[in-house]
């Protein structure tokens, strides 16, 4: 189910989410309205004191996870930048080597970024992936600069590329880190729980007004939409309802296959 809600996009992961808190603010209303009318002289007013600390809890718990995913989010992007840099400036270095290595450097650079367009963007599409998958393209590349350089240019080029395969490498490890990174279950769970319970401690502490309760509950199901729909949508960077574009590394690939 949250599978299905995250692949959805911005505007349609907040009308699912804005309508599961609707439905489950009706549902409660109508409990507390029940309740009421089956223990009329019981006091639920009470209750208030323990709206509050339930409510900081919630809060503290939402503040942290949208925090954590524009963080994780921004460590994607960061990460596929870097990368893409450093294949471009690979490309750029391999003209300081002889002709054969600067062909084979090139086509393994158009080789990994077809495989991470290809292959490694629906591995980290999906709920699973690893590092440990190879990367031919940075294997042919490698390959490539395994000579004995002649010209002091050779040396600098070879040496350039080396360490810009080690920075690549680097940026790939951590896009699969970044892509993996999610909320834990029970942590959704945690939230659903503390929810429905805050949903229903305001309605039967106000269920005295029931106008009162249903504008409460009400207020609250939208104000805990909008943090979710955000969680919810940045939660997978990859695949989610907001996605990182593949136009970097889709422009480099354009650009060296002139």
């Amino acid at each position: 189910m949250l599978n299905f809600i995250q692949e959805q996009s911005q505007q349609s992961i907040f009308l699912i989410v804005i309508s599961i808190a609707a439905l489950c603010a009706a549902v409660v209303l109508c409990a507390a309205r029940l309740a009421k009318a089956r223990f009329a002289d019981v006091t639920f007013a009470t209750m208030s004191t323990a709206i509050v600390p339930m409510g900081t809890i919630l809060g503290l718990i939402l503040g942290f996870l949208t925090q954590r995913e524009w963080e994780n989010f921004d460590a994607a992007s960061r990460a596929l930048y870097q990368e893409t840099t450093q294949l471009n400036q690979i490309a750029s270095a391999s003209s300081l080597l002889p002709e054969s290595s600067r062909n084979r450097i090139l086509t393994g650079v158009k080789e990994h970024i077809r495989h991470v367009l290809d292959v490694e963007w629906k591995l980290m599409s999906a709920e699973y992936a690893s590092t440990l998958y190879r990367a031919p393209g940075l294997a042919a590349i490698k390959s490539a600069i395994a000579f004995e350089p002649n010209t002091q240019s050779e040396r600098l080029g070879q040496q350039f590329i080396l360490g810009a395969l080690s920075e690549v490498a680097t940026a790939r490890m951590n896009r699969f880190r970044s892509s993996q990174t999610q909320v834990a279950p029970i942590v959704w769970a945690s939230i659903i729980v503390l929810s429905i319970l805050l949903m229903i401690g305001i309605a039967l502490t106000l269920s005295g007004t029931f106008t009162v309760a249903i504008c409460a509950v009400a207020l609250f199901a939208v104000t805990v939409s909008l943090p979710l729909s955000i969680i919810v949508s940045f939660d997978r960077p990859f695949s989610g309802g907001v996605t990182i574009a593949k136009d970097p590394m889709q422009e480099l690939l354009k650009y060296l296959s002139q």
